[in-house]
């Protein structure tokens, strides 16, 4: 029998059990026994996203437990890989955060949107790749999307990390090609980019 084996799977369930009761907490801080009327008087609170300068983004982070159930043994976690890596137009990076989301069955809203762009101003794309801003995407699959803007430019640099099939891979190219290409505008679709490209 290998006791330290069994010693080692013991120590990693209970921290993982830990780790999840510690962030099911976090998403609902009322889950306690208090009576109403003493909980009517306690201040509330919520566990907030910042941005790299300490600025918060006003996303709220909840439900992080349920991140929790996706992350795999360190050896699985590992395998994430880059599906794709380039540059967009800045004006176009909401289309392509949406499109990215799709790509997953994410579902991306204003809040999501928020923060990237809330954090985006005190990025640097000359900066080493562990400065640029992450934002994890999870929905049928988990991507993370690295940005960075260039200063003094008007491009994002975008490099999309996780573990996907090569139909989302073959996608998430081309939508890099697209958002470099060409400006999106709302309600008219691609316009000309000044290259002889034409919507």
């Amino acid at each position: 029998m290998d006791h330290a084996a069994d010693a080692e799977r013991i120590a990693r369930a209970v921290a993982r059990e830990t780790t999840f009761s510690v962030l099911y907490r976090l998403a609902d801080p009322d889950s306690d026994d208090l009576p109403a009327d003493l909980r009517q008087q306690m201040p509330g609170w919520v566990l907030m996203e910042t941005a790299p300068s300490g600025e918060p983004t006003h996303r709220v982070l909840g439900a992080l437990y349920e991140d929790l159930n996706t992350l795999g043994p360190p050896a699985q976690a590992s395998r994430s890989r880059t599906v794709a890596e380039g540059w967009i137009r800045q004006t176009n990076l909401r289309p392509f955060c949406e499109s990215l989301a799709t790509e997953v069955a994410y579902d991306f809203d204003d809040s999501d949107w928020l923060a990237i762009d809330t954090a985006l101003p005190d990025t640097d794309d000359e900066q080493p790749r562990s400065a640029w801003y992450t934002y994890p995407l999870v929905g049928r699959d988990r991507v993370d999307l690295h940005i960075a803007r260039s200063v003094g430019g008007s491009e994002v640099s975008v490099s999309v990390r996780g573990t996907v099939d090569g139909r989302v891979r073959d996608r998430v190219e081309l939508l890099l090609d697209i958002m470099a290409s060409y400006d999106l505008m709302a309600g008219c679709g691609l316009v000309d980019d000044g290259s002889g490209h034409r919507r």
